[in-house]
């Protein structure tokens, strides 16, 4: 599962970084007003790769947009685990890894509103495992 923690940050670098690139010389303003437009272009950039395996457990095999998020499936294959071992073992680390993730590498998406939901759902019989949803307010610095 070491694997699988460090896909989430390399598919938040890969597929943020780039847009990042891309929307770099937009003022965050301008971002917000046009973010439907970059949702729409990055889900159409990205979805020419799909499915993408991530690691052995893990592939990436959906982007979609959705009014002001990216929303990302993945299909967890986990030849030893149940479905429900996955959720009940794997949720809450995953979960901490990538709204890390998020925050560290997607923050000009974040800065325009643009939210992103992550769905995993079971390779072997396609049922949905856990669905993350990451926004702006998650990436908060906690109050000391």
């Amino acid at each position: 599962m070491k694997n699988f923690i460090l896909f989430i940050f390399l598919i938040n670098i890969v597929y943020a970084n780039e847009t990042v690139t891309k929307t770099d010389t937009f003022p965050p303003k301008e971002m917000v007003s046009q973010k439907k437009i970059i949702i729409d272009s990055i889900v159409k950039e990205y979805s020419k790769d799909l499915p993408h395996t991530i690691d052995k457990y893990t592939s990436l095999v959906s982007i979609k947009a959705q009014k002001s998020a990216i929303d990302y499936t993945f299909e967890i294959n986990s030849p030893t685990k149940s479905d429900e071992e996955i959720i009940k073992e794997d949720n809450s680390r995953m979960k901490e890894a990538i709204v890390l993730g998020i925050c560290k590498s997607s923050q000009k998406l974040l800065d325009a509103d643009i939210d992103t939901v992550y769905n995993y759902i079971s390779a072997k019989s396609k049922a949905p495992l856990f669905t993350f949803y990451i926004s702006k307010k998650d990436c908060k610095a906690p109050s000391r």
